[in-house]
């Protein structure tokens, strides 16, 4: 069960207002919110990366990547489908026994910018991703750089406010803020933000090899929206990574008692 309504007469409203199985609607599926669901498939797939040793043999494994890909496609999120490519990209990376692996990795992300660049031309919202480097990364760092220039207390600047709800003063011509960096720097200031990326990077320590992959999923959603600051992501998110950095800190002592 996903607990969180807040959403669910808005994105309604949106959905019913427009054709049903039309590509330009933004399906959020039970999240409601469709950013939401986005995040839940990424993470699904960070899961399904770590406990499925061998896809290029197994049907059932690559239908459920097809299935993953058409979903978050659906959702309309653009930084969904930046997560899937990376992550997928970060994968092969992490399985390839070539010598060249770090070329077609390169080569790979170039493809990936050429494609996506033609098929933004369609108007299909997934596909913008240069948009939403605009209107969605670009308008919170916007926000970010408003708020410092005009913050005049260098308290809440190191500190924070610790009342979002007091963010509408600083909002002026913009609309929101709902990322990870923003919400860390306006409420808890320089001094949490600085020890957030302290604790990621130690977090990132201890999740080697296939298990890296959660603190790839953990970084890119961090950057455009919010993880720790939702409480039904950072549930999730830390059930998961709880699991697997364990289970990464076991395998490594095995490996080196052998």
């Amino acid at each position: 069960m996903y607990p969180y309504d807040g959403d669910i007469f808005l994105y309604t409203k949106e959905y019913l207002s427009q054709q049903t199985l039309n590509i330009f609607v933004r399906f959020g599926g039970l999240y409601h919110n469709p950013n939401h669901c986005a995040r839940a498939y990424t993470l699904l797939l960070s899961i399904f990366y770590i406990e499925v040793d061998n896809i290029k043999n197994s049907t059932s494994a690559k239908v459920l990547w097809l299935l993953i890909l058409f979903g978050t496609f659906l959702t309309g999120s653009r930084t969904g489908l930046l997560a899937i490519f990376i992550l997928s990209a970060y994968r092969y990376y992490l399985n390839s026994a070539s010598p060249n692996k770090k070329l077609y990795f390169i080569l790979s992300c170039i493809a990936f910018g050429f494609v996506i660049t033609m098929l933004s031309m369609l108007d299909v919202r997934a596909l913008k991703v240069s948009d939403g480097m605009d209107d969605s990364v670009g308008a919170k760092l916007d926000f970010l750089i408003y708020y410092l220039s005009n913050e005049e207390s260098w308290l809440y600047t190191l500190f924070g406010h610790f009342n979002m709800e007091s963010v509408s003063h600083y909002l002026d011509n913009f609309i929101t803020m709902d990322s990870e960096w923003g919400y860390a720097i306006f409420n808890y200031g320089w001094v949490f933000f600085v020890l957030i990326i302290v604790y990621y990077w130690q977090l990132a320590q201890k999740l080697k090899g296939k298990y890296s992959i959660m603190t790839v999923c953990l970084v890119i959603w961090s950057l455009s929206a919010t993880v720790l600051f939702s409480l039904s992501a950072s549930v999730a998110f830390f059930f998961v990574l709880s699991i697997y950095a364990n289970r990464s800190e076991e395998e490594f002592f095995m490996r080196e008692s052998n």
